[in-house]
């Protein structure tokens, strides 16, 4: 008969990021019950967050844009990690003195964990570039919000937001034969808040 390990003993996933591997590993001691797929995508942010961070020291709040100075993108990839870190720290019960035994609230982080396994693949193959972060933090953001939305109490919510996830995922992995991805992808996320403000 086959037993399952204790969470504790649980390791990373292979495809996480040297990086992230160190923040699973962390966190992971210091909340042994936590859910696997939160615990993943919280290292993945929290990566994502520490290389964001990095890219600003190295290059500076602003950069030279197209239309002159710009404020760095690299501000919008660390804001949406940290919100993302808030929020999965606080499931992970990350703030409080002793972790409870069992989670109190069971949830379900597949879109987020499919669109890390994504980036990392894309990331492997070298099809994402610096240029791409704007777009992967959108992706992120877009996922774990859908992770958050109950399919039976607003579907059409979910249904808009799915637009523009896999508009945005069409436009990382290089599907643009219309050559108008990013316009599309614009197009979809106002569809998909003004289907959010008619809910």
């Amino acid at each position: 008969m086959d037993i399952e390990p204790k969470r504790s003993e649980r390791i990373p996933p292979e495809w996480l990021s040297s990086e992230a591997r160190k923040v699973w590993l962390r966190t992971a001691l210091q909340s042994p019950n936590a859910d696997p797929d939160a615990l993943t995508v919280y290292a993945c942010a929290v990566a994502d967050f520490q290389s964001a961070q990095s890219m600003l020291d190295k290059t500076g709040p602003v950069v030279q844009g197209a239309k002159g100075i710009v404020r760095n993108p690299a501000h919008m990839i660390k804001q949406a990690n940290a919100v993302a870190i808030r929020a999965l720290a606080r499931d992970l019960h990350l703030f409080d003195n002793e972790a409870p035994a069992v989670p109190a609230v069971k949830r379900h982080y597949r879109n987020q964990r499919s669109v890390e396994r994504t980036i990392a693949a894309l990331r492997s193959l070298g099809r994402i570039e610096p240029v791409d972060e704007a777009v992967l933090a959108l992706t992120r953001t877009i996922s774990s919000a859908m992770d958050r939305i109950e399919p039976e109490e607003s579907p059409a919510a979910l249904a808009s937001l799915a637009r523009v996830q896999l508009q945005a995922l069409k436009l990382l992995r290089g599907h643009d034969d219309d050559n108008d991805a990013l316009a599309t992808l614009l197009a979809s996320l106002s569809s998909a808040v003004g289907d959010a403000e008619d809910a």
